[in-house]
């Protein structure tokens, strides 16, 4: 493995852009030397997560190298103008130029990418746009949060645990209990789309961690974004349904956007 370019760089957390074999562009996530033993367990337990889950709107983990006395990395098989999706968002040269059809498709792809890893039976629990990856023509893909809690950290929150959870992601079954399923990544998904709509815009910036879980259970929610047409807006709010089996399936809410990218292609 080559490395040609530092594209994040967190406290301990590092992001590379580089070859594999050279003639394989990857994306390649690794540690510092200083990082802890639970830091390098953690990049490659959450680094494997999706290993395995074959499709096209899921980052490809091509392997892990964990041999003594080199430093531990995950390897990901990704075009070389990949980047961040929450990065790209915050770029204001990229971002603003992303149009309603393209939010749509976005959204599409990653609901398509869900359908599958459901289908598996595997649940993400931190689906946001800080755990995808965009490339040049605009194609994204769903990624694990490895190294996410380090190069994201405002993302996350330790509620008067030991924990650092994604908490103004979270559902309320999940935020209060820790009960992840396909309804938990339902509510983040939603998240998500309000993420595309806003250029990152932090969720409930205003409201304090600790009181999520009230200003849920009071029955409030996001707003809707500027410029966000009011059916991809119900579409999100449908996802943010208190009661779990309120919630689409990703099924469901790939069949909602594809229908709606129809219709908004056929003015464009």
């Amino acid at each position: 493995v080559r490395l040609s370019s530092l594209l994040q760089e967190g406290t301990f957390g590092r992001v590379y852009r580089g070859t594999y074999n050279d003639n394989q562009d990857v994306l390649v996530k690794t540690v510092a030397q200083h990082a802890s033993q639970m830091q390098v367990s953690l990049l490659l337990q959450e680094g494997m997560s999706l290993y395995g889950a074959s499709h096209q709107g899921i980052l490809s983990v091509l392997g892990v190298s964990i041999e003594d006395h080199t430093t531990p990395f995950v390897l990901y098989s990704a075009p070389n103008t990949t980047r961040n999706l929450k990065l790209f968002l915050l770029d204001p040269s990229c971002a603003r130029t992303i149009t309603t059809v393209q939010i749509v498709m976005m959204s599409t792809q990653l609901a398509q990418a869900l359908v599958h890893l459901h289908s598996h039976g595997v649940v993400h629990k931190d689906i946001a746009t800080r755990n995808c990856v965009i490339d040049d023509q605009l194609r994204v893909k769903l990624s694990d949060s490895s190294l996410s809690r380090d190069l994201f950290a405002c993302d996350y929150n330790c509620l008067g645990d030991s924990e650092n959870r994604p908490v103004k992601w979270l559902s309320l079954e999940a935020l209060q209990h820790k009960q992840f399923s396909e309804a938990s990544d339902s509510w983040a998904f939603g998240v998500l789309m309000w993420e595309l709509c806003t250029y990152a815009k932090q969720p409930y910036s205003e409201v304090d961690p600790f009181e999520m879980e009230h200003y849920l259970k009071d029955g409030y929610r996001l707003a809707q974004p500027f410029n966000c047409p009011d059916e991809l807006f119900t579409i999100m709010a449908y996802c943010w349904a208190l009661l779990p089996g309120e919630r689409p399936s990703f099924a469901q809410l790939n069949a909602c956007l594809s229908e709606f990218y129809a219709q908004v292609t056929r003015y464009v």
